[in-house]
């Protein structure tokens, strides 16, 4: 993970997860969880986390994607998988840069 400043911003009824070059828009859910995460766990644990639910969100997708044809119900356990790691790792990042753990409107 870099130690690049990363900046948090309000976007509709979302928020943006901004570096210097890329943005990743996430909910309003994921910000107050990441934020939480942030504030309860260790850059260790988060760094833990991370790295099993990747694990996890691979492993589902080679048993769901690869080996079968997918389902309703399969891509729907891939999305929330998939933002579980966006979250975890925004979590992660706000820990190793000290971003606010809340961020309040201009």
């Amino acid at each position: 993970m870099s130690n690049d400043a990363i900046k948090i911003e309000k976007s509709g009824t979302g928020f943006v997860l901004i570096g210097s070059i890329n943005r990743v828009s996430y909910s309003i859910e994921q910000e107050a969880r990441s934020g939480s995460m942030a504030a309860a766990y260790s850059y260790g644990r988060l760094d833990d986390l991370r790295k099993e639910t990747a694990l996890k969100l691979v492993q589902q997708t080679t048993n769901n994607f690869i080996a079968d044809r997918p389902s309703i119900s399969e891509l729907s356990m891939l999305r929330d998988a998939a933002e579980c790691l966006i979250t975890i790792s925004i979590a992660e990042m706000r820990k190793a840069t000290g971003a606010p753990n809340q961020q309040t409107e201009p």
